[in-house]
């Protein structure tokens, strides 16, 4: 991959994309595609790094809100806390960031590295930590292969400035978790300060790229009136032929929402039509399993997405409603993400499931 740049004409590509790729989570995007625009109108395009570039020694860190996404919808950010945490990082370590890359790809995260890029004046790693997205900050490629989300710096809308450097990765997302929910279930982190060796080794290669495409071919899709699930198992199959399947098709006939302990827990129900089968999809944040009439036909890690059933728009956890014409699909998840190491923090199980993952990819 070469290195290229995000302009004004690529965010509504790139936002789309990051959208079906949280599954279900990552935030609602519309705030960040007005105020990315806009810093994108003023500072000009943010260039984005291929990982092969960065030199050994070079600082990136990993940006992104920590909350519930419904809070994302009703609580706009403010873009100092992006710059509070960038600079408290910088402090920190007694250095300058040399780019920055989004914690997650999914949802409005996705877009949160550039908007801070933007403020900065440094480039975007055309990568991230989880290649979708998920409820807690240590279920990310960095944590699981050994990397330290220690210093995070963490920041808020009233100018609150935290340091967390914690005896482990889950210690350092149970603290920023207790500061979120004393924030009304929202924040600002700087986390995980890694060298170029640290993100070609554990990082999510290509996933800003990936974003980009399945949005850009999903639009055109629509524009030119074709089949946009074809469309975009199509845009999958350029990188390396990932799965995607069509899971279910319905009407959504119940939602449940909780929001508790700075996370979005709910179950979303979808009948045939006509009546007779019936799929469950249950979330904390991020959609986790897919059961049609009973039986488990997707889990996490792989990348569950209610979708609107005639534009293929993503549906958020948090805007799942009642008498809503839907599809359910799943994507497959990255390798990274499917080893026996990372499964063990991001598997069915992980999320106290009684269940065991499956790849989509060997389901038919």
């Amino acid at each position: 991959m070469a290195n290229w740049t995000l302009t004004e004409g690529d965010v509504d590509d790139l936002a789309d994309g990051c959208a079906l790729l949280g599954s279900g989570g990552g935030g609602e995007s519309h705030s960040f595609r007005i105020v990315l625009r806009s810093l994108l109108a003023e500072s000009g395009p943010v260039e984005v790094l291929d990982a092969s570039t960065l030199a050994p020694d070079a600082l990136a860190v990993n940006v992104g809100f920590v909350g519930a996404p419904i809070v994302m919808t009703e609580k706009l950010f403010c873009e100092q806390t992006v710059v509070l945490a960038l600079e408290g990082m910088s402090r920190r370590l007694g250095r300058r960031i040399d780019a920055v890359m989004p914690a997650e790809i999914g949802g409005a995260n996705g877009l949160s590295a550039f908007i801070a890029a933007a403020l900065l004046g440094v480039p975007v790693v055309d990568a991230d930590g989880m290649g979708r997205a998920f409820p807690m900050s240590d279920q990310i490629t960095y944590a699981i292969y050994g990397r330290s989300a220690s210093p995070t710096i963490a920041t808020t809308e009233h100018g609150d400035v935290i340091c967390v450097e914690g005896s482990s990765n889950r210690r350092v997302e149970m603290l920023v978790r207790a500061l979120s929910s004393a924030n009304g279930a929202q924040c600002f982190t700087a986390d995980y300060p890694l060298s170029g060796e640290d993100v070609r080794a554990c990082a999510v290669i290509g996933s800003i790229s990936l974003a980009r495409l399945i949005g850009a071919s999903l639009n055109a899709a629509r524009r030119e009136h074709r089949d946009l699930l074809a469309a975009l198992a199509a845009a999958l199959r350029e990188v390396g032929g990932v799965a995607v399947r069509a899971l279910f098709d319905g009407k959504v006939t119940d939602c449940r929402h909780e929001t508790r302990g700075g996370f979005g827990f709910g179950i979303a129900s979808v009948e045939s039509i006509p009546p007779g089968e019936r799929m469950t999809v249950e979330f904390q944040n991020e959609y986790l399993v897919a059961r049609r009439n009973g039986a488990a036909v997707a889990t996490t890690p792989d990348i569950i997405s209610i979708v609107d059933a005639e534009t293929l728009a993503n549906i958020g956890s948090e805007s799942v409603r009642y008498g809503q014409r839907v599809k359910v699909i799943a994507i497959e998840a990255p390798m990274l993400m499917t080893t026996p190491p990372a499964l063990a923090v991001v598997g069915p199980r992980a999320f106290g499931f009684d269940l065991d993952y499956h790849p989509i990819r060997t389901t038919p």
